[in-house]
């Protein structure tokens, strides 16, 4: 998984809304990305369907993730401003993320603004 989520990170592709990967990336298609690049394809997101139904678990669920307990490279949700939002863990205590307030992933200690009462998740 530390090699799929280098290659997307030395792309140095910038934030860019609902990107998937040609023009950059925002929270989810980043997730996307480093599952591709380990080889789990995760089917594309309806964000019509999460931002009106905020239940962004369900489609973790549904596509082979279990909720779990903090572990490296395991998926962090949370909301920021009432919005999902999506990070991967690094270690116990720190994710990389995509969010429109910087141009390229950052690393952010967790809990944080962008991650206050986080869940995560495993792929199974």
């Amino acid at each position: 998984m530390l090699a799929a989520l280098n290659k997307i990170i030395e792309q140095e592709k910038p934030f860019f809304p609902g990107g998937e990967g040609s023009k950059g990336y925002d929270c989810v298609g980043f997730i996307r990305a480093v599952y591709r690049a380990y080889g789990v394809n995760l089917p594309p997101r309806d964000p019509v369907a999460v931002a009106e139904k905020h239940n962004p678990v369900n489609w973790l669920l549904l596509n082979g993730f279990i909720k779990s307990e903090v572990t490296p490279y395991s998926v962090i949700l949370s909301y920021y401003q009432g919005a999902p939002h999506f990070g991967i863990m690094v270690s116990n205590s720190r994710a990389i993320h995509y969010h429109p307030h910087f141009k390229y992933a950052v690393y952010v200690d967790v809990p944080s603004a962008y991650f206050r009462r986080p869940e995560f998740f495993k792929y199974e």
